[in-house]
């Protein structure tokens, strides 16, 4: 329909992280509710420190990981390069001998044609 434009998506970590502590909110304001709510807030509490952590720790190793992931690409593709340029090298290399031969012909022959006139 054409109403939204230019939108920007959330990483999935802040998702994770977003929902995570919504869950956690929600929880808490249902402990009130309960017999014992001051056990159960510090068991929400333990197990959110223990989610949170565990979710910033996967999100640092996963950009790690990409960033990784990006050095041995930008390796691999530079390998493909000087590949690339080292055989446009030895064609060069090798059409400048063939060239130098034909030259060295040309002027043999011309020489030869100079000579005989």
């Amino acid at each position: 329909m054409g109403l939204a434009s230019d939108l920007r998506s959330c990483s999935v970590y802040r998702q994770e992280l977003t929902r995570l502590e919504v869950q956690y909110s929600h929880a808490i304001e249902k402990c009130e509710q309960l017999m014992d709510p001051h056990h159960w807030q510090e068991l929400l509490e333990s197990e959110y420190e223990a989610l949170s952590k565990t979710l910033n720790n996967w999100y640092k190793l996963k950009q790690e990981w990409y960033q990784e992931k990006s050095k041995e690409l930008h390796e691999r593709l530079h390998e493909l390069d000087f590949e690339h340029l080292n055989a446009r090298y030895q064609q060069i290399k090798n059409d400048l001998k063939d060239q130098r031969k034909s030259w060295q012909t040309l002027q043999q022959n011309f020489a030869l044609a100079h000579a005989a006139s």
